[in-house]
C-alpha cells in the first residue's frame, strides 16, 4: 500500500491550463514518487477521476477504480 493521496487536484481544478502544473508539482511532493518507485505489477487503485488523472499525467501509470478491481476477481 503507498501511504500517500493526490492533493491539488479539487475536482477540474488540476486539468485547468493555467493550474496543472501546480498539481504536477504537489503530485511530486509524494504521490508520484511513490507510484514510480511500485513494482510494476501493483494495481494501482483511484475511485476518484481527479485522483486518476494526477496519477496519469505525473506518473504515466494506469489507475482503476474499485468497481473495475472487483469487476475482475468477480470474472
Amino acid at each position: 500500500m503507498i501511504d500517500t493521496s493526490c492533493r491539488g487536484m479539487a475536482g477540474t481544478f488540476g486539468n485547468w491550463m493555467e493550474t496543472k502544473r501546480i498539481s504536477r508539482d504537489v503530485a511530486e511532493l509524494a504521490l508520484a514518487l511513490a507510484v514510480r518507485a511500485a513494482p510494476k505489477e501493483l494495481i494501482l487503485l483511484a475511485d476518484k477521476l481527479s485522483c486518476r488523472n494526477q496519477i496519469l499525467d505525473s506518473a504515466m501509470k494506469r489507475v482503476v477504480s474499485t468497481a473495475i478491481v472487483l469487476d475482475r476477481v468477480r470474472s
